[in-house]
């Protein structure tokens, strides 16, 4: 059970199996805690079905009061100075740092905040995550209800 709201934050829905996927997700967290509101933090959507999970503008997560589950960099970006937010779950597959020539200062900033927690897809990364930064909670594999939240609360 979640003991705050949660928002997902995904700026493209596409019509893709990945997106629905997550909408599907999404659905199972709202059927699961029916005392706390879940939605998606979105931009632009072109998803036929989005399985009735709420769909609010990207700039409304700004005043979000809860916790983020961000999917990508950009959103991590955008998010990681949003003043009611109170945890922020990255979930991620890649080290962004290794892609880039941004010095250690540019990405403490990012990843050395207290509220920002680390959800990897695999072993490998969760490893390298918590080596640098000791915030990676877990490993999650298949995005679903039950493994996402053992690590969300």
């Amino acid at each position: 059970m979640l003991n705050s709201d949660i928002g997902f934050m995904m700026p493209i829905l596409e019509n893709n199996n990945f997106c629905n996927y997550i909408c599907h997700t999404v659905k199972e967290f709202i059927n699961h805690n029916k005392k706390f509101n879940c939605c998606i933090f979105n931009q632009y959507c072109e998803l036929v079905d989005t399985k009735n999970v709420p769909l609010l503008p990207m700039s409304h997560a700004r005043y979000f009061d809860g916790n983020l589950l961000v999917l990508d960099m950009a959103s991590l970006l955008l998010s990681i100075n949003f003043p009611k937010t109170k945890n922020i779950y990255f979930y991620t597959n890649i080290t962004p740092w290794t892609s880039s020539y941004n010095n250690y200062n540019e990405w403490q900033k990012i990843f050395g905040k207290k509220n920002l927690k680390i959800i990897s897809n695999s072993n490998h990364i969760h490893d390298i995550y918590n080596i640098v930064w000791n915030n990676s909670v877990g490993v999650v594999e298949n995005m679903t209800y039950e493994t996402l939240s053992k690590y969300i609360y």
